[in-house]
């Protein structure tokens, strides 16, 4: 592999751990009218199919046999949702039309929900255009146009690359992901750089074991086309993990990911206040984290993603949209929450969450006795936390939890709240608003928290 090319040293082992995925290639995404062609990018999961309809630029308008064009909303990533509406009106296709005068590929789906069931192709063709062809098209609004998409979908082998840097009983993990669309360079190639750029020092410095994880299938390839879809390569090693008896091993990840602006931490509070070298977002079910902390494991991820909505998945991440300082800045973070932990081989200060959970449970009538070590941390966390989608009258949210039972409680007070389900299951926490669906909440996690967290 080029990767292992790039950083052969016989000072370091490595493993490479076969995944199966999916493959996405695109052969053609063409718009035509009068003659005239202009040039797209298919979105997956659209089908192969060549349509012909009226352009029309209103979802209101929208009728059986149109074809939409329409802007890619502020949240690129609820594409999906304009799509979905759009099938319900019997649209023959969809054009989405950037802000900016480039490609961009996001991923979209039919299915409403985020589970791992077994999804399908979205039955009409759908692609993206810079701004520029955008304006162009929309003069021809009430016109018939045509819309030709030929993609390939293939099942393959992708792999996960661990280094082995220092060995321990205990780890520290390094992560990245390695698959993009487009160019990739903010998400992820500069990533991939970054993680490899400390291991001289982690050589010199380490006192515990540290491994460098580079998974695949990051933006996509789950292979039975589910509508979550992402952060397929890290669930898949985190399952290698459970299965080997390896997790109880791993103390910390620090994950990198969509990185060349203006770096920020994503995790949560308690991690937070030990390590306050970046500033804090909260931790967010984008990343590759998602599928480590709901297993309890303390989790870092630096980003820039925040700052880099604008050229996310575009043609435009290339070396002029980066910053150097701002790169140097997040080495410099890395380097420094990793001599942190090396330093305290790894500990930190647990009671900080225990204690907070300790007081929420007390509010639902159950009372735990958690002492201030690592497993006491992890049992808690892994029954608390949860990546979660949050279903209101006009929006929906994906986010991250790490003590669900304080943050449904403001949920349940919420007018307009339709239902909260678990990320990846689908799994219904609560249906609405209100004490009756909070109470019918908290009788589930009472029970489930008397069964994992000893009391």
């Amino acid at each position: 592999m080029k990767i292992l090319q790039e950083i052969d040293n016989p000072l370091l082992t490595y493993h490479i751990h076969p995944v199966p995925v999916l493959t996405f290639r695109e052969k053609i995404a063409r718009v035509e009218i009068d003659g005239e062609e202009v040039k797209g990018v298919a979105l997956p999961y659209t089908s192969s199919s060549s349509t012909e309809g009226k352009l029309v630029k209103s979802i209101e308008e929208l009728d059986t046999g149109n074809i939409l064009i329409t802007e890619f909303p502020e949240d690129v990533d609820d594409a999906k949702f304009i799509l979905i509406d759009a099938l319900r009106r019997g649209a023959e296709g969809v054009i989405f039309v950037d802000r900016l005068n480039t490609l961009r590929r996001i991923v979209v789906s039919s299915e409403e929900d985020y589970t791992y069931s077994s999804g399908k192709l979205v039955p009409i063709p759908v692609l993206a255009v810079p701004s520029e062809v955008g304006r162009r098209l929309l003069k021809n609004v009430g016109r018939i146009i045509k819309i030709d998409v030929d993609v390939d979908y293939r099942w393959s082998t992708g792999y996960n690359v661990e280094i082995i840097i220092t060995e321990g009983e205990e780890n520290l993990l390094i992560t990245a992901h390695f698959d993009h669309w487009l160019t990739g360079l903010l998400d992820n190639a500069l990533g991939i750089g970054v993680a490899l750029s400390i291991i001289e020092d982690i050589l010199t410095l380490s006192r515990t074991g540290v491994r460098i994880v580079l998974f695949t299938a990051e933006e996509f390839g789950i292979p039975n086309m589910a509508s979550m879809y992402w952060t397929w390569g890290s669930k898949s090693f985190s399952e290698y993990l459970i299965s080997n008896k390896l997790i109880d091993s791993i103390m910390f990840i620090i994950n990198i990911d969509v990185v060349g602006r203006k770096p920020y931490m994503y995790t949560t509070e308690d991690i937070y206040t030990q390590f306050k070298i970046l500033e804090m977002e909260r931790s967010a079910p984008y990343f590759d984290t998602l599928n480590f902390e709901t297993l309890g494991i303390p989790c870092i991820t630096i980003s820039s993603l925040k700052d880099s909505w604008d050229i996310y998945h575009t043609l435009l991440e290339n070396y002029e949209n980066i910053n150097i300082e701002y790169l140097k800045e997040t080495i410099n973070a890395l380097l420094k929450i990793f001599k942190t932990l090396n330093e305290n081989k790894l500990r930190i200060d647990y009671e900080i969450y225990l204690s907070k959970v300790r007081r929420s449970l007390e509010k639902i009538g159950v009372n735990v006795r958690t002492g201030k070590e690592y497993e006491d941390y992890r049992s808690v966390r892994s029954v608390l936390s949860r990546n979660i989608v949050i279903w209101r009258r006009n929006n929906i949210e994906v986010a991250y939890s790490d003590n669900v039972i304080e943050d449904i409680r403001q949920l349940s007070m919420l007018e307009d709240l339709i239902k909260v389900t678990e990320l990846g299951t689908g799994i219904r926490l609560i249906s609405g608003s209100g004490v009756e669906e909070y109470s019918k909440f908290i009788t589930y996690f009472r029970e489930l928290i008397r069964y994992r967290i000893p009391r």
